[in-house]
């Protein structure tokens, strides 16, 4: 589940709470984490369509909360272009912290360690090598179930 506003956490709780009969929140959901976050915007206006979570793509593999500043941002949604990993129309929102979402799918696909998929861990340091400049994560995925990540540099 995903709800996304503008404001502040007290916001999103009203939002969420316009879902709960929708979707039986009072009977609970069966996930260990939620993320909240309200976020000064660096990059994009203050919009629901620049709010995280950002997600990596429709089926949200990687669901990524982040703080700071990702410097070579362009650079790498110019190489996932290029290289066919995704379509500029795919890009819903104007921030740096989509791209890190979409890049961690990338690296979940293509990176191999010993002829198999990266650890969570690992996955994340791969990604860290990749990224430029000041930023915290708090990350999940569906590939990784029961395991959440927070890092930072």
């Amino acid at each position: 589940l995903v709800v996304r506003s503008v404001g502040t956490v007290d916001a999103l709780e009203k939002e969420l709470g316009c879902w709960t009969d929708v979707i039986g929140l009072e009977e609970g959901l069966l996930n260990h984490v939620g993320i909240a976050h309200t976020r000064w915007a660096t990059h994009g206006e203050p919009s629901v369509r620049n709010a995280h979570p950002h997600c990596s793509d429709r089926d949200r593999e990687f669901v990524v909360v982040h703080n700071g500043i990702i410097t070579n941002h362009l650079a790498l949604k110019e190489m996932l272009v290029a290289r066919g990993f995704v379509g500029k129309e795919e890009f819903e929102s104007d921030t740096d912290s989509e791209v890190v979402a979409k890049l961690l799918r990338y690296l979940y696909h293509t990176v191999e360690e010993n002829g198999s998929r990266p650890s969570f861990p690992r996955l994340v340091m791969h990604l860290m090598h990749a990224l430029e400049g000041a930023f915290s994560f708090a990350i999940r995925s569906s590939w990784y179930p029961g395991e959440f990540i927070a890092c930072k540099r």
